[in-house]
């Protein structure tokens, strides 16, 4: 009804989302797997490199590691709930002025969003002129080349993510000029194939994740625009009539609502079973041996593979793609128990803190979050070395939790417990402002479609928070700007 709360007073939809698409990719879904296979779990190969293991203590350890983390993201989400359902009881009381309709893009000049696009497209135009540099997967992820692009592609590099989550908000939230939204999917889609290309096979769900978010974003119910929102009345002096004819209209759009979902959902089911899983499953096998193509990867995956494996060998397949790819708690037991507790020192927050300068004015610059600064002490890089695994391109995931006890020993159980609710409170703010950068910027830390710093060590949180409040501020100098010379 008109006088419903909307979401962004309190905890804005897409961060709710956000959330929870998180939790179910990085929490549910290796944890489930886990739960089910046990000591037959498809756990990470290199684990094996590690002295006297066997499948019962690699369970020991992936599940205390999980236990863990799950611990300190439900006492996360406790205390948001409960501010939330604080918050949500007291605008109750307040009058239907100060109530905000579902967001939309119709204050942003067309031209704006036209630039928009035009920027995006003109960074994938860049990608395809330098594809043939990213081909070769092996090579592409050494160690050696970090922070070694020429100037044009890192400014590139920074300047994409963030035009990108406008494109992203374009998509989700565009509704009088379509036109603009069927442009911002289709260059998702085309980003989402280069991505693909060059062996990110987890964006292949970009598109699916955004048209989901657009479906769940989209209001329920719509208020009756003949009511006047600047009447101060509550509930009881609104005519009887008006309230059935407005439980009928609701009703109809929840109807339909439903029967988008429903649709989306099992669309969705198929896609990832029957299209993404064995796509997945094949690039990993490609990109192992370096080099490899897309159409022959389709090829074999839909022929050869179906050929020769039958329908038990696949799917167990599929299943030991998603967990090696998803499980970082298998890494964090790792980052712990090698290189022990409280050990990084202070390092990974130097590198976190000077994330803001580019590399081509301070090419010495720290890596954010490593231990020595340079990029063979990340986590991702040092949790395979430190048990003997020798690949200059190797890198895995491994859970925040994990690495906050890396640094702080202990005590980081509530170190990330704090970190992240204020970080999380932070993102609300951005994500349900009204100014259309700022919730740019929300997206842009989001870093869809992994999600993967939504849950993040304060390392990654430091990082991010200064690079909002740089961008930030660059976005309020540049406004003032325009002022002055208009």
């Amino acid at each position: 009804m008109a006088w419903r709360v909307y979401e962004s007073r309190i905890l804005d939809r897409l961060i709710i989302l956000c959330i929870w698409t998180a939790i179910i990719i990085w929490y549910c879904i290796p944890g489930s797997i886990a739960g089910v296979l046990l000591e037959d779990t498809p756990f990470t190969p290199f684990y094996f490199y590690k002295s006297n293991v066997t499948t019962t203590t690699w369970l020991h350890d992936f599940t205390i590691t999980f236990i863990l983390e799950s611990s300190a993201v439900c006492c996360i989400l406790a205390v948001l709930l409960f501010r939330h359902n604080a918050k949500k009881s007291g605008l109750k009381q307040q009058n239907i002025q100060d109530f905000k309709l579902d967001y939309n893009l119709n204050d942003i000049p067309s031209s704006y969003k036209i630039a928009i696009l035009v920027i995006t497209g003109a960074t994938f135009g860049y990608q395809i002129i330098n594809l043939q540099n990213y081909i070769d997967y092996l090579a592409n992820n050494s160690a050696d080349l970090y922070g070694s692009s020429n100037i044009l592609s890192q400014i590139v590099t920074f300047i994409k993510p963030i035009v990108y989550s406008m494109t992203v908000l374009i998509a989700i939230y565009e509704k009088k000029q379509l036109m603009f939204m069927r442009i911002a999917f289709g260059e998702i889609i085309f980003d989402s194939i280069l991505a693909t290309m060059i062996g990110a096979r987890i964006y292949m769900l970009t598109p699916i994740i955004i048209f989901i978010f657009r479906v769940l974003t989209s209001k329920n119910i719509q208020p009756d625009r003949n009511l006047d929102p600047s009447k101060d009345f509550n509930s009881d002096d609104i005519p009887t009539t008006f309230i059935n004819s407005q439980h009928s209209y609701n009703k109809r759009i929840q109807q339909k609502n439903a029967i988008r979902l429903v649709t989306t959902f099992l669309a969705t089911l198929l896609f990832l079973v029957y299209i993404f899983l064995p796509i997945a499953r094949s690039i990993a096998d490609y990109r192992a041996n370096g080099e490899f193509n897309l159409y022959d990867i389709i090829v074999s995956t839909f022929t050869e593979r179906k050929q020769t494996t039958d329908g038990s060998n696949k799917r167990m397949e599929d299943v030991e793609a998603v967990f090696g790819k998803l499980d970082s708690f298998t890494n964090g037991s790792i980052l712990t128990s090698v290189s022990g507790y409280g050990t990084a020192g202070i390092m990974p927050y130097v590198g976190s803190a000077l994330v803001f300068i580019p590399r081509f004015i301070l090419p010495e610059r720290p890596v954010a979050g490593s231990s020595d600064g340079s990029i063979y002490n990340h986590p991702s890089r040092l949790v395979p070395s430190s048990i003997g695994v020798q690949s200059d391109s190797l890198n895995v995931p491994s859970s925040p939790l994990s690495i906050t006890f890396w640094h702080f020993g202990y005590p980081g159980f509530i170190m990330f417990v704090i970190v992240t609710f204020l970080y999380l409170k932070y993102l609300n703010y951005l994500a349900s402002s009204p100014y259309f950068i700022y919730k740019s910027l929300a997206i842009f830390s989001i870093n869809i479609p992994a999600f993967s710093t939504v849950f993040a060590s304060p390392d990654v949180v430091l990082k991010n928070c200064i690079l909002l409040v740089v961008l930030t501020y660059f976005v309020r100098f540049l406004h003032k700007l325009t002022l002055k010379q208009n």
